[in-house]
C-alpha cells in the first residue's frame, strides 16, 4: 500500500505540494504578517497616514496618524530602511486599544512614541498610497487579538436538558438580559473626539469634502461652510478662511488642545490688522465658569441652551478673548516651557492654558442632533415591559453614555442614578525567596481572588436589581467579562446585540449573538447568530419569532413525546398477554412508517407555523413573552405529564380493543378477534388519536394544517390497504404478511365502534380539561385571543409613536465636550495635515452655492 499509518502524513503533505498554487499560496502566508505596527513613513506630506477603525471600535470615521518627524525626513525611500538601526523600547503587550508609551532610541536622541504613531492589527490605510513600518507586536500579542475571546460553541438550557431526554431545543428558550452597544442606538458614534475642527480637505474636481475625525465635527465645518465661512487651506503657521466671499488669512500663535478633563479647546490667532485673539469652545459647564462678568449674551444662551437641551441635542459654547500683545509675550514664554517639559508634561500646559482661558466673551451655542435610529426608544420600552433587563457597554465617557441613556429613554427624568464608583486593585510584582515567603504569596493571591469573585458577585447582584445599567470607558475584553459575570452568576440566558468589530468579543461571548450589519463594518454580523439593519428588528425578534419560536418548539416536543409514549408503550402491556415473547402490537410496516408519515407531518407544521396571537398583539402585549423566561411551557413537569399522557392513551388504546376482541363474533360469523385484526385496532385508533390530538394543540389553523392532520389518516388507510392487498403479497410474500386484514376487519360495524370508544375516551377529557382551564384559570394569551377582535378593530385607531425620541420633557443639558480621547493639536500644530494644493475661491464658492451635496463627510 503507498500509505501507511506513519507514511500518510509526510507523503500526502508532499503530494499536495506538487502542486504549484500550493506552494505559492503557502509562502505567501509565511510572508504575510498580521502585526501592530510603528509608523516611520508615508507617501503623504509629512508622513501623516489617514486609517479607518472600524474593524477595532466600530467608527468607520478616519482618523489621523503621524510618523515622528525624524523618521519622515530620513526614512522616505525603501533603501534607506535597511539602514535603519533603532532600538524601540514599549509596554509590554496589552489590551487598551487607545493608548501606547515607548520610545525610539536612534541617531544618539531618544523619540517619545504614543498611539498617535501606531497602526494597529485590524485598521485600514485610507486616502494614502503607501506607508512604512517596523513590526511592534505580532500574533497574539497585537491588541486586538488581546481583546478577542475564544470561539464556545453555544448550548442552550434546554438543549442541555434535551440530552436527557435525547433530543434537542431552540435557542429562544428564555432570555433575561440584553447588551447592546451605543453605536447600534445611533447612526453617530456617542463618543466625540473635538480637536477644533479637527479635519483633512481634499480637493476633488472642484469640490470641498471634509473628512472629518468624527461626524460632528465635520457637520460643524460643513454647516459653516453653508454659512459662507469655507475653510480654504492651511499651512503649519497659518490659516486660510473665505468669509462670506472675502478670502482672510490668520496666523496661528498657539493651539491649546482638548482632552476629557478640559472639555474645551482653545486657538490663538492674530489677525491681518495685528490683533491677537483666543477662541475657545467647551461644554457650557465649563466655558460659563471662565466668562467675563460682563456678558450681554449670556441670558439668552442659556435660554437656548435649555431649548436643545430639551431637545436632547449636543451642545457646544462658543467664545473668545482679546489679548494684548506684552501678554501674550509673556504668556507664551510659559507655554514653551512647559510644551518641552520632560516630567508632567500635561499638568504644566493645563495649568498654563488656565492662565489664558479666562474673561472669555460669549459668541453663542452651537446644537448637533445626535440622531437616534428609528424605534429605539420603542423597543427598549417593550423589551423592559417583557422583564428583559437591559445593559449598555460601552467606550465612552460617563458622561456622554449619561446623555445618550435620556435620549433612548433608557434613563428618563424620575430614574435614580446611582453611579459606581472605579475600584482597581493595583498588586505589586514581588519575586518571593524563601519558602516562607511563597506561602504567604500563595495564601495572598488565594484571598485576593476569594475577594475578587466575591466583588463580582455583589456587582452582578447590585446591578441586577437595578432598572438599567450603562457600563462606561469598558474594552471589548471588559465588555465580554461583564457578559460572562451574568453567565456564571445568575444563570441567566444572555443575548448581545452590536455592530462593531469591538462588540465581536461580547456577541461570541453570549448565549444569542445578534449583528448590526450597517456602517461599521461586518465583523459583528460574520460572528453572530442572528443579523438585521436596525436595533428596532430586535423587538420583533424576541416579542414575536422569538416567543412564537419557543410555544412552537415545547408544543412539539410535549407532544412528540406524547405520541411516542402512546405508540411504543402498548407493547409493553401486550407483552403481559403474549408471554413476553417479543411479538409486536403492531404490523412492521406500521412500525416503520408510523413516525415517518402517519404522525410527522402535523407537528412539524405546528413546529414551523402555529401561533397563539397574531405578531401585532404579541408587540402589543409585551407581557406574553415572560411566559417564556419562566420556563412555563416545556420542563420536567411538563415532561412527566406527557409520559403520563402517553402512558394513559397507550393504555386505553390497548385495553379497549383488548377487551372488545375477547369472545366476540362478526355480523358475518367470521371472528375479527384474531392477533391481526387486534393489531389493525389498535393501529387505526392511535393514528386518529394521534393525529385529532396534535388538532387540539393548533391554534393557527390554516388549510395546510387542516390538510396534513386529515391528510394523515388518509394516508394511513390508504397505503393499509395496500400492504394487505393479496397482489403485493404474491410479488413479496415474506415482507407482506397480513393479507386481507384491513379490508375484513376494517367492514365490521363492531370493530367501528370500537374505534370510536377508544377515541372517545381518549379525547373527551382533553377537551373538558381544556374548556375548564379557559373558563376558569385562562391564561394571558388565552384572554387575549378572546378578545382579539376588539384589539384588533382597536389597532385600526391605534397609532404608534412615529418620534425617535421624546422631545420637549428632559432639563439636562446634553454636553458635546465629553469624550476619553485627546484632540489633534500636535497634528495641526506641526502643519503636516496640510494638502499640497486647495481649490481656487472662485469654485469653492462656486460649489457652496450649488447646495450641500459637496460638502458630505466621512
Amino acid at each position: 500500500y503507498k500509505y501507511n499509518l506513519v507514511t500518510f502524513l509526510p507523503l500526502n503533505l508532499f503530494e499536495q505540494f506538487k502542486r504549484a498554487a500550493n506552494s505559492y499560496f503557502l509562502v505567501l502566508l509565511m510572508f504575510h504578517t498580521s502585526a501592530d505596527i510603528l509608523l516611520l513613513s508615508s507617501s503623504e506630506p509629512n508622513s501623516l497616514c489617514y486609517v479607518e477603525t472600524a474593524e477595532l471600535d466600530g467608527e468607520t470615521n478616519l482618523k489621523f496618524k503621524m510618523a515622528l518627524e525624524v523618521t519622515d525626513r530620513y526614512l522616505q525611500e525603501e533603501n534607506a530602511m535597511a539602514g535603519f538601526n533603532g532600538l524601540i523600547e514599549c509596554e509590554e503587550p496589552n489590551n487598551r486599544l487607545d493608548k501606547f508609551t515607548g520610545t525610539l532610541l536612534w541617531r544618539n536622541r531618544r523619540y517619545a512614541l504614543d498611539a498617535d504613531k501606531i497602526l494597529l492589527r485590524g485598521c485600514k490605510i485610507r486616502n494614502t498610497h503607501f506607508c512604512h513600518g517596523v513590526v511592534i507586536f505580532a500574533g497574539a500579542d497585537t491588541e486586538i487579538m488581546k481583546n478577542s475571546g475564544k470561539t464556545k460553541f453555544k448550548r442552550t438550557k434546554i438543549d442541555s436538558l434535551m440530552n436527557y431526554m435525547s433530543i434537542w431545543w431552540e435557542r429562544f428558550a428564555r432570555l433575561l438580559f440584553i447588551y447592546c452597544a451605543w453605536n447600534i442606538l445611533c447612526p453617530c458614534n456617542a463618543q466625540v473626539c473635538p480637536g477644533f475642527l479637527s479635519f483633512s480637505l481634499v480637493n476633488d474636481a472642484g469640490q470641498i469634502n471634509y473628512q472629518a475625525a468624527s461626524p460632528d465635527e465635520g457637520a460643524l465645518v460643513t454647516a459653516a461652510r453653508n454659512f459662507g465661512y469655507v475653510f480654504l487651506s492651511r499651512t503649519q503657521n497659518t490659516i486660510t478662511i473665505s468669509e462670506m466671499g472675502t478670502e482672510r488669512t490668520y496666523d496661528v500663535l498657539a493651539i491649546l488642545d482638548f482632552n476629557s478633563d478640559r472639555k474645551r479647546m482653545s486657538v490663538i490667532v492674530r489677525e491681518s490688522n495685528g490683533n491677537i485673539r483666543l477662541y475657545c469652545k467647551g461644554a457650557d459647564t465649563v466655558i460659563f465658569e471662565r466668562l467675563h462678568p460682563r456678558n450681554l449674551k449670556r441670558e439668552e444662551t442659556e435660554e437656548a441652551l435649555d431649548v436643545f437641551a430639551s431637545e436632547t441635542l449636543r451642545t457646544l459654547c462658543l467664545c473668545y478673548r482679546d489679548i494684548s500683545h506684552d501678554e501674550f509675550e509673556a504668556w507664551n514664554k510659559k507655554f514653551m516651557e512647559a510644551s518641552v517639559a520632560t516630567s508632567n508634561r500635561d499638568e504644566a500646559l493645563d495649568k498654563v492654558y488656565e492662565e489664558i482661558e479666562k474673561d472669555l466673551i460669549l459668541l453663542g451655542a452651537t446644537a448637533i442632533e445626535d440622531k437616534l435610529q428609528d424605534g429605539v426608544p420603542e423597543t427598549i420600552s417593550k423589551l423592559s415591559k417583557a422583564d428583559i433587563k437591559i445593559w449598555v457597554l460601552t467606550g465612552d465617557k460617563k458622561e456622554t453614555a449619561e446623555n445618550i441613556g435620556f435620549s433612548c429613554e433608557l434613563l428618563t427624568d424620575e430614574t435614580t442614578i446611582c453611579y459606581g464608583e472605579d475600584i482597581r486593585q493595583k498588586l505589586r510584582l514581588k519575586f518571593p525567596r524563601t519558602a516562607e515567603e511563597k506561602q504567604k504569596q500563595i495564601e495572598k493571591k488565594r484571598r485576593a481572588e476569594a475577594y475578587k469573585e466575591q466583588q463580582q458577585k455583589n456587582f452582578v447582584d447590585l446591578a441586577c436589581e437595578c432598572k438599567a445599567v450603562i457600563c462606561c470607558r469598558v474594552t471589548p475584553k471588559q465588555k465580554a467579562m461583564v457578559v460572562d459575570l451574568v453567565k456564571k452568576y445568575k444563570k441567566a440566558i444572555t443575548l448581545a446585540i452590536g455592530d462593531g468589530a469591538n462588540d465581536v468579543n461580547m456577541i461570541k461571548t453570549a448565549h444569542i449573538g445578534v449583528g448590526i450589519s450597517g456602517q461599521e463594518g461586518m465583523q459583528a454580523v460574520m460572528s453572530s447568530d442572528y443579523s438585521f439593519g436596525q436595533f428596532r428588528y430586535l423587538q420583533r425578534l424576541l416579542l414575536v419569532h422569538g416567543r412564537w419560536s419557543y410555544i412552537r418548539m415545547c408544543k412539539f416536543l410535549r407532544y412528540f413525546f406524547y405520541k411516542n409514549f402512546a405508540f411504543t408503550l402498548v407493547h409493553i402491556w401486550y407483552s403481559f398477554f403474549n408471554g413476553f415473547s417479543a411479538q409486536t402490537a403492531y404490523e412492521d410496516w406500521f412500525i416503520t412508517l408510523y413516525n415517518v408519515l402517519y404522525s410527522s407531518l402535523p407537528v412539524l407544521l405546528v413546529g414551523l407555523f402555529d401561533q397563539d396571537v397574531s405578531d401585532k398583539l404579541s408587540l402589543r402585549f409585551p407581557r406574553l413573552y415572560v411566559l417564556g423566561q419562566k420556563d412555563l411551557l416545556f420542563n420536567y413537569k411538563k415532561f412527566f405529564r406527557s409520559l403520563l399522557h402517553g402512558a394513559i392513551t397507550s393504555l386505553v388504546i390497548f385495553f379497549i380493543p383488548y377487551g372488545a376482541y375477547l369472545q366476540t363474533m362478526g355480523q358475518d360469523g367470521e371472528a375479527p378477534s384474531d392477533y391481526q385484526s387486534f393489531a389493525v385496532t389498535a393501529a387505526t385508533s392511535l393514528v386518529f388519536v394521534v393525529n385529532l390530538q396534535i388538532g387540539l394543540d393548533t391554534s393557527y389553523w390554516t388549510f395546510v394544517n387542516a390538510f396534513s392532520v386529515f391528510g394523515s389518516i388518509a394516508i394511513y388507510f390508504g397505503i393499509t390497504f395496500d400492504f394487505h392487498s393479496a397482489g403485493i403479497h404474491v410479488l413479496f410474500p415474506s415482507a407482506f404478511q397480513f393479507t386481507g386484514t384491513a379490508p375484513n376487519a376494517l367492514k365490521q360495524l363492531y370493530l367501528w365502534l370500537t374505534m370510536a370508544l377508544t377515541i372517545a375516551v381518549c379525547l373527551l377529557p382533553v377537551v373538558a380539561q381544556r374548556f375548564l382551564s379557559m373558563t376558569v384559570r385562562p391564561s394571558e394569551s388565552d384572554r387575549i385571543q378572546k378578545n382579539r377582535k376588539k384589539y384588533l378593530a382597536e389597532e385600526e385607531q391605534w397609532q404608534r409613536r412615529q418620534s425617535a425620541f421624546r422631545r420637549g420633557v428632559s432639563a439636562r443639558r446634553s454636553a458635546y465636550a465629553f469624550s476619553h480621547q485627546r484632540g489633534y493639536a500636535d497634528l495641526i500644530a506641526s502643519g503636516r495635515s496640510i494638502r499640497k494644493k486647495r481649490a481656487p475661491l472662485d469654485a469653492v464658492l462656486g460649489s457652496t452655492a450649488g447646495g450641500t451635496g459637496a460638502g458630505e463627510t466621512s
